[in-house]
């Protein structure tokens, strides 16, 4: 009995340890996983996904600053280093006549009584146009006088001293137009030109002015004086790179051939007076818009230039420009400038001469 109890009890301690076996298995088997187990594999997938979300924060937030500097540089390109649009309307509508050296063009240019660019004119056969640039002018020319002088770029508005306002009103750029070069001073000045400067040189006069030989340079030259024939004159224009005359009209017929360089001529019709604001006839500035084109910072003191509609007329060595009378004019000399021009007197200016050398009735009190 002794024996059988002792086997009984044996066999029973091995199925009781196969069994607590087997439950430790299925204890195993089905317990849940600890989140907090970096070896676990729900830690690894959650780890993963964070890691991918990052990388694609990273790839977001990168490209987003790669788009901020594009936008930033193509502000500060529109807004400061690009020019700004002008405040007016430009219609490039004027009309281009390619002539012949020999062919006659002057009534036909005045009757249309429009801008009008012209290539091929006689002008090509003169001798200036060949030989003129600042190196030539050098050595010919000994001295200019009258040479207009800047601190800035902006020569104008002219101012008349003898307007009957001239008392109450001060000279708005006050440059010099009196100063006497020696012409190696001028010429020297003109074609070394620096990025920054303190001085602008400008010279126009009648062409005598700069030798008695300089009319036979701009031979032949009936056809740019034969509109009137008795009542003209020729003038030359010496400039550097930037300097620009103000908006103005003048009441001649202005046949203008550029011999050196290039010109941009912003233009207005007449009738878009009311839109540049010009000086009364009686004012120092007179025949001049009060706007300036080239600057416009108070736009709300002259709102009507964003009304105005004008023209660009670039000019290069041999063109030839026909501006009618009182069309307002803009010059810009884009290089060192070398021009040569005739004014013609209009059919208007008897009448208009006539009409204001009436004299004006003054009343005084007794």
């Amino acid at each position: 009995s002794v024996q059988f109890y002792n086997q009984t009890r044996n066999s029973s301690t091995r199925e009781m340890s196969e069994i607590n076996c087997r439950k430790g298995e299925n204890v195993k088997k089905n317990k849940p996983t600890d989140s907090t187990d970096p070896d676990s594999p729900s830690k690894k997938t959650s780890f993963q996904i964070q890691q991918r979300y990052k990388r694609k924060l990273s790839i977001i937030l990168a490209t987003l600053t790669f788009l901020n500097l594009i936008a930033g540089s193509i502000y500060v390109w529109k807004f400061y280093l690009q020019d700004p649009p002008p405040p007016y309307n430009i219609v490039n509508d004027y009309e281009t006549w390619s002539i012949g050296e020999n062919d006659v063009f002057a009534r036909k240019a005045a009757d249309g009584a429009k801008p009008l660019l012209i290539k091929g004119s006689v002008a090509n056969r003169w001798y200036a146009m060949k030989q003129w640039n600042v190196d030539y002018l050098e050595k010919k020319v000994n001295t200019l006088s009258h040479v207009y002088v800047n601190t800035n770029k902006w020569f104008g508005p002219y101012y008349d001293s003898n307007k009957p306002f001239t008392p109450f009103v001060a000279r708005r750029n006050p440059y010099k137009d009196d100063v006497t070069m020696k012409s190696a001073d001028f010429f020297s000045h003109i074609k070394t030109k620096g990025e920054e400067q303190d001085m602008y040189l400008y010279y126009t006069g009648g062409i005598g002015s700069i030798g008695h030989w300089a009319l036979a340079d701009v031979q032949p030259i009936q056809e740019f004086i034969s509109l009137k024939p008795d009542h003209n004159s020729i003038n030359v224009w010496l400039g550097e790179p930037e300097v620009i005359t103000h908006m103005h009209y003048d009441g001649y017929h202005n046949f203008y051939v550029q011999i050196q360089g290039r010109k941009k001529f912003t233009v207005f019709s007449p009738s878009e007076w009311k839109h540049l604001y010009p000086y009364p006839y009686l004012h120092p500035h007179h025949a001049q818009a009060q706007v300036n084109i080239s600057n416009v910072n108070d736009t709300d003191k002259f709102p009507f230039i964003a009304k105005a509609t004008g023209m660009e007329i670039t000019l290069g060595p041999g063109d030839l420009l026909y501006l009618p009378p009182l069309w307002f004019h803009h010059v810009e000399a884009l290089e060192t400038s070398i021009s040569v021009n005739v004014w013609s007197d209009s059919e208007q200016t008897p009448t208009v001469n006539k009409l204001f050398s009436n004299r004006i009735p003054v009343y005084e009190e007794d």
